[in-house]
């Protein structure tokens, strides 16, 4: 779909709205692929205006590779989410993004984290982004450039979000069957840097326990609520947990 055809799909509560987009990478030269990836929405017809750090963060995963860089992007796009979605893959695609790994080394990484307050739940789109709010390689660039805006189903801002994972040692609770497993582990792999408290306690994020695995990507923090989807072992919860702990250092030129 050529960008003249995608204007076809604006729709009149979704024109021009405010987006945040996330981007990372950690193969080639991924500081460039930032520019060229505003050179093309610009291109595209979105208004680009503000543009984040770049800053280094600690690979989550164990097939994530090397070290990565983030930035984050303001912008105002003319297409309606599902559309703007496309966009952001298309751009992925022409700079050498190739989806062979889950969570695995990538040229250049595009998510669509809000769209005004657009709240969607699709197989093809989720909106906002279900991650978004305990991962700090997301946070910290937007909190740089769009702290005050606000998550649509948290009830707080980007800013607050971030805060929330800034205590030390970070308050966790888990549930569920498999829950007193889950805590051990946790507790080995983060000696310094949790505190493992009861549900009841209004934990910064809470983990359902199971055998049964949840989706992934489904965590959806409701107001006053910081919850994960069941996860079945414990690499997610260990994956969670890096991405919350992790300190994005911003690179100054």
């Amino acid at each position: 779909m050529t960008y003249r055809q995608r204007a076809a799909d604006k729709t009149p509560e979704c024109q021009l709205a405010e987006c945040v987009i996330a981007l990372g990478g950690n193969v080639g030269d991924v500081p460039r692929s930032f520019t060229e990836v505003a050179e093309e929405l610009r291109r595209a017809g979105c208004e680009v205006s503000r543009v984040s750090s770049i800053y280094r963060t600690a690979p989550v995963g164990s097939d994530a590779g090397d070290t990565y860089w983030n930035g984050a992007m303001l912008l105002r796009s003319p297409f309606d989410p599902a559309s703007t979605l496309r966009l952001l893959h298309e751009i992925e695609g022409r700079l050498g993004r190739v989806r062979e790994t889950h969570w695995g080394p990538r040229t250049i990484d595009l998510d669509l984290i809000v769209m005004g307050d657009c709240v969607l739940n699709l197989p093809h789109i989720t909106l906002p982004h279900p991650a978004c709010w305990y991962r700090r390689f997301v946070l910290d660039p937007v909190v740089e450039i769009a702290g005050d805006i606000r998550h649509p189903l948290a009830d707080a801002t980007f800013s607050e979000l971030r805060q929330r994972l800034l205590d030390r040692p970070l308050a966790i609770a888990c549930g569920g069957p498999d829950a007193p497993v889950l805590e051990r582990t946790l507790r080995l792999q983060f000696p310094t840097q949790i505190v493992i408290v009861q549900p009841a306690e209004d934990p910064t994020i809470l983990f359902t326990a199971t055998s049964i695995p949840g989706p992934p990507h489904a965590a959806r923090p409701q107001p006053g609520r910081f919850a994960l989807p069941p996860v079945s072992g414990e690499a997610l919860a260990t994956a969670v947990l890096k991405a919350a702990l992790d300190e994005p250092r911003p690179i100054v030129e």
